[in-house]
């Protein structure tokens, strides 16, 4: 059942980097797997790119959650739209998404980060929880 209201949790960070590296480590495959703690599927090894998808597997390679990139802005924004099979209903059209949104500045980027809306996820505070604490 859906929370009665909005769950969506935003952060930001500065990185000490330029906006190409900060853009690498966000859309190549090899570096994704370094900082997301949950490993993607994914295909191949090109970087993310419009329509790209990403599946999160269970034990036995069945998706439980995927990804589709809806937004790929180079060197400043990515956006996923998610789909996760436990939610009782499909969720609308952009509903659900996971984003970046990078900013340069003088001395690096600032990186801003988005999730949600997670309402429609039984478990959306734990979920927000969770990232909050990251």
């Amino acid at each position: 059942m859906d929370t009665p209201e909005p769950v969506i949790v935003e952060k930001s960070r500065w990185i000490e980097a330029p906006p190409d590296r900060v853009w690498a480590v966000l859309t190549q495959p090899r570096l994704i797997r370094r900082w997301m703690e949950v490993e993607p599927s994914l295909d191949d090894e090109a970087p993310l790119d419009l329509g790209r998808r990403l599946a999160w597997c269970d034990a036995s390679g069945t998706p439980y959650l995927v990804g589709r990139v809806i937004v790929c802005e180079a060197r400043h924004r990515l956006v996923l739209e998610l789909a996760d099979a436990s939610w009782p209903r499909p969720a609308a059209p952009g509903e659900v998404t996971y984003g970046f949104t990078i900013s340069e500045h003088r001395h690096g980027v600032r990186v801003d980060f988005r999730l949600g809306d997670l309402a429609i996820d039984a478990d959306a505070l734990t979920w927000r929880d969770a990232y909050v604490a990251s």
